[in-house]
């Protein structure tokens, strides 16, 4: 059976939430082409496989928010038009 996931609003746009318990080797998948494979569970640390298209970026989160928070900086610095 597949799960069904719950839509909410955050910052004007449809984000949809799930969550899910998964043992390592077990995995689930997004869209059709991106598989997500827990590989080890160490105490408060979980390793895991993302396996996505060339075309799709993946981050950390701490990174991604750091880089956004740079080239936001820049933006402004420089204007939105260059």
């Amino acid at each position: 059976m597949l799960a069904k996931h719950n839509h909410s609003q955050k910052q004007g746009a449809n984000m949809g939430r799930l969550v899910l318990t998964r043992r390592p080797g077990e995995s689930f998948i997004i869209n059709d082409d991106i598989t997500v494979k827990v590989i080890r569970v160490d105490h408060s640390q979980v390793k895991v496989l993302i396996s996505a298209p060339d075309d799709v970026e993946i981050w950390r989160n701490e990174l991604y928010r750091k880089m956004k928070k740079e080239n936001d900086k820049e933006l402004v610095k420089h204007g939105r038009d260059g």
